[in-house]
């Protein structure tokens, strides 16, 4: 298994681009709502659009790759144990063998299970399993942003009503609250 290790390195390479792939969809629903639809911006939503659609296809393509590397390095795996454990059971000697015929056979079983471990999807899974860290950073690094740009835009907001009772109106000079000949004076 450490000679297919060049394998392995590729198949992390296509899991880190699968994964930054991922996030096209939550970033792009979160510039649509927050840039897209206050502003209009159509020809933004169609260059989205577009982005989404080439990342789609490149994540297809990685997923291939991926899939192809991992089938590749499950054969070579097989091949090697398959030959090493024939060549063992081969060369065992008579007085070696276990007592009953079932219990080789079960030796054999845990070797096939292994085989098949290798083979089957919970490596990728596996591989995939450090991302899901990425994923709740990734995602919640926005919300904590927005969160934090509310709260100074409700600071600035309130900054400014204390200006307008301390200094008076900003268009007629006259204290906060005297008048309402401007709607933002009123209150």
């Amino acid at each position: 298994m450490l000679s297919q290790r060049f394998v392995y390195r590729d198949v992390l390479w296509a899991a880190l681009l699968i994964n930054v792939f991922a996030l096209a969809f939550p970033m792009c629903s979160m510039n649509v709502h927050y840039r897209v639809v206050p502003n209009n911006a159509v020809e933004t939503l169609w260059a989205l659009a577009i982005g989404v659609v080439l990342v789609l296809v490149a994540d297809l393509f990685m997923r291939l790759l991926r899939s192809h590397f991992v089938d590749e390095v499950s054969a070579r795996v097989d091949v090697q144990i398959s030959a090493a454990l024939l060549e063992k059971v081969l060369g065992l000697r008579l007085q070696h063998r276990p007592e009953s015929v079932g219990a080789f056979a079960a030796n054999l079983r845990v070797f096939e299970q292994v085989r098949e471990f290798i083979a089957s999807g919970t490596v990728t899974a596996l591989i995939d399993l450090p991302f899901a860290l990425f994923f709740v950073v990734a995602m919640a690094h926005p919300y904590r942003q927005r969160r934090r740009s509310h709260r100074d835009r409700n600071a600035e907001a309130e900054h400014q009503r204390r200006q307008r009772r301390a200094h008076g109106c900003a268009r007629c000079g006259q204290r906060a609250g005297r008048h309402t000949r401007h709607r933002q004076c009123a209150g």
